[in-house]
C-alpha cells in the first residue's frame, strides 16, 4: 500500500503518540509517507474541516457537524503545582491549603491560574464548567503553550490545569503536587476523526486503524492515563464510513 496521509495532533497527544505511530506506520506499512501536523486542538479542526488533513485526533470538538467522530478514550484534568520544597517557592503558593483530596473547581478557579486563553480547547472546557457551578475563572497568567504553563508551575507563579498524562513524569519524579478536580473529577473527551465528505483513501484508512490502536494500547499499557471508551474499542473499519456528527 502506498499514499500520503496527514494527521492533525494536539500538542500532549503527540508527545505520546507521534513516535509509536510514525514506527508502526513503518514496520506495518513502508510505502505510506505519514506526515505529522501539531498544534492546538482548534486550529487541527480547521484543518480538517480545509482538507489540510486527513485524519485528526480531537477533544471534545464545539463544531463537529460533518465530521466522523469516534469517541476513543476520556482522560482526566488536574490541578497541579510546584511540589514542597526546593529554592524557589514563588509568593504566590504561599499560605495557600489545600486539601489532600479532589479540590471542588469553584475553589481551583479562585486560585492564581496559569491557563490557555479564551477559545483554546482546554480553556473552554474549564469556563463551561465552572460556569455551570457558579463560578469565574481569572487566571493571573494566560500563555497557550502546554511546556511553558508547566515551566511557569514549576517555578512557582501559580497553578496550572492540564491533562494527567500531560504531567505524569513531573508527578513521579516528584517535581510536581496534583490534585483531582472535583468529584467525579474533570474529564475530557479523545475523539479520532475526519470529514464525512471526503472518504479516506486506503492509507488514511489504514493510519486510521493502526492509531485507534496504539491508542487503546497506550492506554492499556498505563503509559497514557486514561480510560478507554469502552472495555475493548473496536477497530474503526477500513476504509467505512462512520456516523457524521
Amino acid at each position: 500500500m502506498t499514499g500520503d496521509v496527514r494527521i492533525g495532533l494536539p500538542g500532549t497527544v503527540s508527545e505520546i503518540l507521534s513516535v509509536p505511530l510514525i514506527e508502526r506506520v513503518r514496520a506495518e506499512h513502508p510505502g505510506i509517507r505519514l506526515r505529522v501536523a501539531e498544534a492546538m486542538s482548534g486550529y487541527i479542526l480547521d484543518w480538517l474541516n480545509r482538507d489540510a488533513v486527513d485524519l485528526a485526533v480531537l477533544y471534545n470538538p464545539a463544531a463537529p457537524k460533518g465530521l466522523v467522530l469516534r469517541h476513543a478514550l476520556t482522560e482526566e484534568l488536574c490541578l497541579f503545582a510546584r511540589a514542597p520544597g526546593g529554592d524557589f517557592s514563588g509568593a504566590v503558593l504561599s499560605g495557600v491549603d489545600l486539601p489532600d483530596g479532589p479540590v471542588p473547581l469553584a475553589r481551583a478557579a479562585a486560585l492564581p491560574l496559569i491557563l490557555p486563553a479564551l477559545s483554546h480547547g482546554l480553556r473552554d472546557l474549564i469556563e463551561e464548567a465552572a460556569q455551570a457551578e457558579g463560578a469565574a475563572v481569572t487566571p493571573g497568567i494566560e500563555i497557550d503553550s502546554y511546556a511553558r504553563i508547566k515551566e511557569l508551575a514549576a517555578r512557582g507563579h501559580g497553578f496550572g490545569i492540564l491533562p494527567r498524562a500531560a504531567i505524569a513524569a513531573e508527578i513521579a519524579a516528584g517535581a510536581f503536587r496534583a490534585w483531582p478536580i472535583g468529584s467525579p473529577p474533570l474529564r475530557r473527551r479523545i475523539y479520532l476523526a475526519h470529514a464525512a465528505d471526503r472518504p479516506l483513501s486506503a492509507a488514511a484508512a489504514a493510519v486510521s486503524g493502526l492509531a485507534w490502536d496504539l491508542l487503546g494500547e497506550l492506554v492499556r499499557s498505563g503509559i497514557w492515563p486514561a480510560e478507554l471508551a469502552g472495555p475493548t474499542p473496536a477497530r474503526p473499519l477500513t476504509g467505512a464510513p462512520g456516523p457524521a456528527i
